[in-house]
């Protein structure tokens, strides 16, 4: 089965979407997903289900409102689809979004056939609607196609891939944060010699540099003893602190 730009499964995705207010834009979009998708990912599926599942994945994005994500468990559709379930997300674009959410279906245990991820632009207005007058927004577009989840599933996975994509946001949105953060204990300890070797804070302008993804920082204050050795107690920290994942006072990374 072919499913090249301009074989079937385009010709069929932009009939079942030939009535859009926003062509350019639904055109960029099969385009896209014919790139992604292969034909022996599938084979259980007809280019008519495949077409169908994809188009209405796009209607599902016409539905979403506001900044946070929209998700969505739903069985692929079609007469042949044999049982086969997609997660669907559509958010503004950002990095990390495919890792995380294709980590936390592994996470699950869940196994994966298909993946396919257009990156549009849309125009919303202040609901969040579609809008051809509306602001223009870059958004991307994730359908994950699944061996059948199970009902008594379905609900768990979208909780914790909108628990996941709330990290991500929290990570992407501090991450200029941290890396001011990293800056300025490197410029304290250049100041006091002693508190670090040099090679220790060769290390940490490395990691400064874009070598290194942060997801969260926090700052901790360690007791000391009258004879200033660390005392067992566990470090303290301030709640309003943490940055990234770590905004979250309840997550602990030190045991």
């Amino acid at each position: 089965m072919s499913r090249a730009p301009g074989g079937p499964l385009f010709k069929a995705m932009l009939a079942a979407l030939k009535d859009d207010p926003a062509p350019l834009v639904v055109r960029s979009f099969v385009q896209q997903a014919v790139a992604d998708a292969a034909p022996d990912e599938l084979p259980e599926l007809t280019t008519a289900d495949l077409a169908a599942t994809l188009a209405d994945f796009w209607r599902f994005g016409e539905r979403r409102t506001g900044r946070g994500p929209s998700i969505r468990v739903a069985p692929v559709l079609g007469d042949k689809a044999h049982g086969l379930d997609r997660l669907e997300v559509v958010q503004d674009d950002a990095p990390f979004l495919v890792d995380s959410i294709m980590g936390e279906v592994a996470e699950r245990g869940l196994s994966v056939r298909a993946m396919f991820h257009p990156i549009v632009e849309v125009r919303r207005n202040r609901a969040g609607v579609r809008d051809a007058t509306g602001t223009p927004r870059r958004e991307s577009m994730i359908q994950v196609i699944l061996d059948p989840i199970g009902a008594d599933r379905e609900a768990a996975l979208a909780a914790g891939i909108a628990e996941t994509l709330a990290e991500v946001r929290a990570a992407v949105e501090d991450f200029p944060r941290m890396l001011a953060l990293m800056a300025r204990t490197v410029t304290e300890l250049e100041a006091h010699p002693g508190k670090a070797r040099p090679e220790e804070i060769a290390f940490l302008n490395w990691l400064e540099a874009d070598q290194f993804v942060f997801l969260g920082a926090r700052l901790y204050e360690y007791p000391r003893l009258k004879s200033g050795e660390f005392a067992p107690e566990e470090p303290v920290y301030q709640a309003e602190d943490g940055l990234g994942v770590l905004r979250d006072p309840a997550r602990t990374v030190l045991r």
